[in-house]
């Protein structure tokens, strides 16, 4: 079993299924097991899957203050932890190997988990790097009614993530792979393909 963390728009997701493909692994993103609880919920019964409460994802990040937005994504890890240790521990016992990756999973909650068999990897990138990936997503931003602000509180909640993944990994003596301009998605596969070599010698 193999993780990948690290913040939004850090390429875990790509990564993830990249290494699976390479490795022959089952993929599962965090992302997912979200849209199934929020489908499976309302805000009244677990109001911290639904922290936008309905007015969605544009006026959400465009009038929530970066510290709510940290806040309502501190309480979103929290309630779904358990549900993506019932899937981790289940491919464990069904002996499947399964990259899973969110941009919620936290190293430290990780390495409380004790499964010698479960590995992680945590992606961290240069800041200015983050910002220029997040600013060519523009379909993101184009329908706020004030686009600067929308990037500057999302990006502030990333780059919260973004420093506290790679602080807590490299506490934890986790391994970080740090990502500039110049890093390729075949890049970090090899790199990543190689540590889970080197753990199996």
């Amino acid at each position: 079993m193999l993780l990948i963390g690290g913040a939004p728009g850090a390429g875990k997701t790509s990564l993830a299924r990249a290494v699976a493909g390479e490795l022959g692994f089952g993929s599962l993103t965090g992302d997912d097991l979200a849209l199934a609880g929020r489908a499976l919920t309302t805000a009244e019964t677990h109001p911290t899957l639904h922290p936008s409460k309905g007015i969605g994802h544009t006026r959400y990040f465009t009038e929530t203050p970066a510290a709510q937005l940290i806040e309502d994504a501190v309480a979103f890890e929290e309630t779904m932890w358990p549900v993506l240790v019932r899937v981790i521990r289940s491919h464990l016992a069904a002996k499947a190997p399964t990259t899973i990756d969110w941009w919620l999973l936290s190293p430290v909650s990780v390495s409380e988990l004790a499964e010698a068999a479960v590995t992680s990897i945590w992606l961290y990138v240069e800041p200015d790097v983050l910002e220029a990936r997040e600013r060519r997503n523009v379909e993101f931003w184009a329908e706020s009614s004030n686009p600067e602000r929308m990037f500057s509180q999302f990006m502030a909640r990333s780059l919260w993530r973004n420093e506290l993944v790679a602080a807590q990994a490299h506490e934890l003596g986790m391994p970080v792979l740090s990502q500039s301009s110049d890093d390729t998605i075949e890049d970090l596969v090899a790199t990543v393909v190689e540590l889970i070599a080197d753990w199996h010698r």
